[in-house]
């Protein structure tokens, strides 16, 4: 048993696990897909921040997708992972692979794509870019800090981009945000450097994911 797993608690040693999408509207990642967090009855944590596609996954489940990334452990901060397993998404036969399961569930879920991933009018190539563990605050939301061990997937969308919508139940707003704006908007906690139409006393941007994303967004190409 992986040793994440192995007691109770939102800990360090035992954290909530999530998986987040850098999103990208094609090969050349101009441009990011960024949602504003809207709370639901099922998902009260985060409203109103601006954070990239996110999911809560099952401990059994993250860990076979860590160990499939070949990371023995998380220890805190965001670590690249260079080389990682890649998965096609939205086509014959996805759903064998556990990262094209998640990532297929976290896209029909929260952006509203299941029609267009059961048809493959939406299709991807994802690859396990990073891994991370933090403390994450809740600032909107006033819930406490709790442990968080995420696992975030570069997505180069190759069709199907047109097909996400401006807003789903998950997110009052998605936008396709400028790739080289979001570094800075990260470190100087403004997210209408992103999107000047964003409400600047509803929206705030400083999560895990975001961090996750910047570090990917600065790698060489």
């Amino acid at each position: 048993m992986n040793a994440m797993a192995s007691t109770e608690g939102r800990s360090a040693v035992n954290p909530v696990r999530v998986v987040s999408c850098v999103i990208a509207r094609d090969p050349a990642r101009g441009e990011i897909l960024l949602g504003v967090r809207r709370p639901t009855p099922v998902s009260l944590r985060h409203p109103g921040v601006l954070s990239t596609p996110t999911m809560r996954i099952p401990a059994c489940l993250f860990d076979t997708l860590l160990d499939a990334g070949g990371i023995a452990e998380l220890h805190a901060g965001v670590v690249l992972i260079p080389g990682g397993r890649q998965a096609d998404i939205g086509v014959a036969g996805s759903l064998g692979s556990p990262e094209a399961f998640v990532l297929e569930s976290l896209l029909a879920r929260k952006l509203g794509l299941a029609r267009a991933l059961t048809l493959g009018y939406f299709q991807a190539g994802a690859v396990l870019a990073a891994a991370a563990l933090d403390l994450v605050e809740d600032p909107q939301g006033g819930d406490e800090a709790e442990w968080t061990a995420m696992l975030t997937y570069e997505v180069n969308v190759l069709t199907g981009a047109d097909l996400i919508d401006a807003k789903t139940d998950a997110y009052s707003r998605l936008i396709w945000a400028p790739a080289d704006r979001i570094t800075d908007a990260f470190r100087r906690h403004d997210a209408l450097l992103v999107d000047e139409s964003l409400n600047p006393f509803e929206v705030c941007i400083g999560g895990l994911c975001i961090k996750s994303a910047v570090r990917l967004l600065q790698k060489p190409r």
